[in-house]
């Protein structure tokens, strides 16, 4: 998220603190499939930071532009989506 406030501290943030880290952040670990035919990942979310996302599954639809970028976009939105870049030395 380009507009997010960079936070730092020494020792344990304070509540708010820890509350602005997190606003904004999204992570989640686990397993994925492709669908090739639909253009389609499913993550099949075992850990996340928000624990109401562990144990489901969170499809996305995939596109590759050029060979460095990977956008996903979920579906049933048009305006939720993740790039990925390639960055290279």
């Amino acid at each position: 998220m380009p507009d997010r406030v960079r936070l730092a501290w020494t020792g344990s943030p304070t509540p708010e603190q820890a509350q602005q880290a997190v606003i904004g952040y999204t992570a989640c670990f686990g397993t994925y499939t492709v669908d090739a035919t639909a253009k389609t990942v499913t993550h099949h979310r075992k850990g996340a930071l928000n624990a109401a996302d562990v144990g489901g599954d969170a499809v996305r639809r995939y596109e590759f532009l050029g060979n460095d970028r990977l956008v996903l976009t979920v579906v049933g939105t048009a305006t939720t989506r993740l790039v990925w870049e390639r960055v290279t030395k």
